[in-house]
């Protein structure tokens, strides 16, 4: 399966890198690489890789680049969004434009470490409904257990020490 990953240098998309399933043709793209917000860019990337899934990883909060991820993925036949919802805007701009085509996965705060949405947790998520076609619309995900913000970014930092 032909895949492209947003924001591959960020927490998520790095988790998605690291844990894609064998046998992925991975275009992973960092921002520097693909502007999300720009829709020539967008177009562009989309159109000559023509991957048959779309992993918008991207921590972006302006619905226009959601617009723009789902209307690139229904220029290619069959290719399907999966994102990462930011804000309420972009979820219906993106089953707006794909419809059936998207699912929208909403989870609590990403974290390197901690229990709310560890990245990998959400990652092997990701590459779980990619694998099941059958699955649309919007889907929550979480971790176990709770953490607060404070104690979350403690964490966060003890891990990179």
């Amino acid at each position: 399966m032909k895949v492209l990953i947003t924001a591959a240098c960020g927490m998520l998309g790095h988790a998605l890198v690291r844990g894609a399933p064998p046998r992925i043709d991975l275009r992973a793209l960092t921002r520097a690489e693909l502007d999300i917000a720009d829709r020539g860019d967008v177009c562009a990337a989309v159109a000559v890789f023509q991957p048959e899934l779309i992993i918008n990883a991207a921590a972006y909060t302006h619905a226009h680049a959601s617009r723009f991820m789902a209307q690139a993925a229904r220029s290619v036949p069959g290719c399907r969004l999966l994102h990462v919802s930011t804000k309420k805007a972009g979820e219906k701009a993106v089953l707006a434009a794909l419809g059936e085509r998207a699912v929208v996965l909403r989870t609590a705060g990403v974290y390197q470490y901690g229990t709310s949405a560890a990245a990998d947790s959400i990652a092997g998520a990701l590459w779980a409904i990619a694998g099941r076609p059958g699955i649309r619309g919007i889907v929550h995900f979480s971790d176990d257990g709770e953490a607060a913000w404070q104690g979350a970014a403690a964490r966060a930092a003890g891990a990179g020490a």
